[in-house]
């Protein structure tokens, strides 16, 4: 397996579905104004059509205890 970040995110997209076992449950859907024409988006969960706020305080909070070894 090889994992690159050559375009410095520090995460990598992966499909749910793709999991077997214990998941966490889904919080949101982001970067939705790339979904199909047709594709009507249930009211289940927050939808985004791109990155939220609270999510790119995550992501940052996230590297940030990368590059500090937390």
């Amino acid at each position: 397996m090889f994992l690159g970040f050559d375009d410095a995110r520090h995460w990598v997209s992966a499909y749910r579905g793709r999991f077997h076992g214990d998941v966490p449950p889904v919080q949101m859907r982001i970067c939705t104004k790339f979904r199909s024409a047709n594709g009507a988006l249930p009211n289940d969960l927050p939808s985004y059509s791109t990155f939220p706020f609270g999510f790119m305080v995550k992501l940052l909070g996230a590297k940030i205890a990368m590059v500090l070894h937390l």
